[in-house]
């Protein structure tokens, strides 16, 4: 799983070593930078989410492909949704700060999916060809 995913683990590490560097040397706030790295665990919850239903669905049938990809998006948004709602209303965090973060990563992680159904999209296309 680990070798497959080695571009979105690379940009989360690179990312978290970036907000740990600026939260050290006090260019980020306490409070900016908890807020910065809860949007990331939900956004990395999300993909770890997406992930493992994309490994189960993607080699099976198109019925049960879509039942696991889209299905699995209504429930993904829906943890996402929730998390939310209870970090804003539950923790000390900066808002704005939060919500800049996880639109940033989930449009980030939305165009890494994106990319996984193209490519399987085109993969038949190839096969049939030769």
């Amino acid at each position: 799983m680990i070798k497959k995913n080695k571009y979105p683990i690379i940009i989360f590490s690179f990312f978290l070593l970036i907000v740990l560097f600026l939260n050290y040397f006090q260019f980020l706030s306490d409070i900016l930078a908890i807020s910065i790295l809860y949007a990331t665990c939900l956004v990395v919850l999300n993909f770890v989410l997406f992930f493992a239903f994309w490994e189960y669905s993607h080699n099976k049938s198109n019925k049960t492909f879509l039942i696991f990809n889209l299905g699995g998006m209504a429930f993904r948004i829906i943890i996402t949704l929730i998390g939310v709602y209870v970090v804003i209303k539950f923790l000390n965090i900066d808002k704005y700060g939060f919500i800049f973060a996880l639109f940033i990563w989930y449009l980030l992680f939305i165009t890494y999916e994106v990319n996984l159904f193209k490519k399987k999209a085109e993969k038949p296309l190839k096969s049939s060809k030769n």
